[in-house]
């Protein structure tokens, strides 16, 4: 009766055994994976931001729209799709050559040169604002403290001083402006050859 036992355990082990090899032993089949079930994305060129409300049109008049995100994810089978969304370049892409991130340029007019002719209008705005100021100045009222402070001739005022310092570097810095000739006009000049009158 153990003799009985021991062999059932003996023949299931061996079943068991032959069973894995022969399931090693197959080679597994490859998976092809579906190429239109994957999640794209698309984004824009110029800051590569997600772009949404992106729609994307295939050719078996099935339609999809990207997200906050800027993803997407087409269900059904199609070869070429159209990408478009308002103020940017629509086009069509083809699912076999089709990335994961697609990129959006923009519609956008551009300038050869420009030339911007005008008055140079720097020292005098400068002047007038500065003019603006000391008027406000003036007429702004000064506290009376009377006649004897502990402030006696403003040997406390530190902030004074400070602004002080301060006025004279700025006046030093826009008389030095004033005297340098404008960069702007000068490569005008140079690459025109053209005289510049104000």
């Amino acid at each position: 009766m153990n003799f009985k036992k021991s062999s059932y355990i003996y023949f299931f082990l061996a079943a068991l055994l032959l069973s894995t090899l022969a399931m090693r032993g197959q080679k597994p089949q490859q998976v092809e994976p579906n190429t239109h079930q994957k999640v794209y994305c698309v984004i824009n060129a110029e800051n590569k931001t997600p772009m949404r409300d992106v729609v994307v049109h295939t050719n078996t008049e099935h339609w999809a729209m990207t997200d906050y995100t800027g993803s997407f994810m087409m269900r059904y089978d199609w070869d070429s799709a159209e990408v478009s969304k308002p103020g940017f370049i629509s086009f069509k892409i083809y699912a076999k050559f089709m990335p994961d991130t697609i990129v959006m340029l923009p519609k956008s007019k551009h300038l050869n040169e420009v030339e911007v002719w005008g008055k140079d209008q720097r020292n005098e705005s400068l002047k007038a604002m500065g003019e603006s100021i000391r008027k406000q100045a003036a007429a702004t009222p000064r506290a009376s403290s009377g006649i004897i402070t502990g402030d006696f001739l403003g040997w406390m005022d530190t902030r004074g001083r400070r602004d002080a310092r301060h006025r004279k570097h700025a006046k030093q810095v826009l008389d030095s402006l004033s005297e340098k000739p404008d960069p702007i006009i000068q490569a005008y000049k140079d690459a025109t050859g053209k005289g510049y009158t104000k």
